[in-house]
């Protein structure tokens, strides 16, 4: 993810590099053991180790949240109109919530001014949804209160998706989706932009 700014004098946008960031030791979480092969279904090991020793940039940095919503900004003055947010069952929900929504103190003007994703506060809202694999029980769970905590917020789960898709092909059997929970247990938010 590299954000891009704007020059003052020229208006001209360039992209930021790397070195330009300033990232700090505070910006990232403390150092955590690799998740382990057995460690795939516990939501814990997911959320708080880190993924083949990669650094895991925390929530709680304000650098961290800002430049992930200039990028979100800049996109979108490029023309882009939807994000995926990559491997989210791996994020807390602070970090998805402070990433898609600048941390302003006011509410409500977070709201009117800042927040590209709900499409009731702009005209073109970028479109988002998290891509979420779901492979147990407690992952539809987290998945799903995540969904209801945030009706501008989409999720797909794609070992679903692959599996409908499969089914639904030329020699496919439905019957594979007969036992599978995600269609019985998980609840998408409809908004009245969905059904326009």
């Amino acid at each position: 993810m590299i954000p891009f700014i704007k020059d003052p004098v020229t208006k001209e946008r360039k992209q930021i590099h790397p070195e330009d960031i300033h990232l700090t030791a505070k910006d990232f979480e403390a150092s955590k053991d690799n998740i382990s092969k057995d460690e795939w279904e516990n939501l814990h090991a997911l959320k708080e180790k880190r993924l083949n020793g990669m650094p895991k940039t925390t929530p709680k940095s304000d650098q961290v949240i800002m430049l992930q919503n200039q990028y979100v900004r800049e996109m979108r003055k490029y023309g882009v109109r939807g994000l995926r947010y990559d491997a989210a069952k791996h994020s807390k929900h602070e970090q998805i919530e402070r990433s898609i929504t600048p941390p302003l103190k006011n509410y409500n003007e977070r709201l009117h001014n800042t927040n590209l994703f709900n499409p009731k506060y702009h005209k073109k809202a970028v479109m988002n949804y998290m891509e979420y694999l779901v492979t147990c029980q407690l992952d539809e769970q987290q998945m799903s209160s995540l969904l209801y905590e945030r009706d501008d917020l989409s999720a797909i789960d794609f070992s679903l998706l692959m599996k409908t898709i499969k089914a639904f092909s030329f020699g496919g059997d439905l019957q594979t989706l007969a036992s599978k929970t995600g269609f019985h247990n998980l609840k998408y938010p409809i908004r009245k932009t969905d059904i326009d």
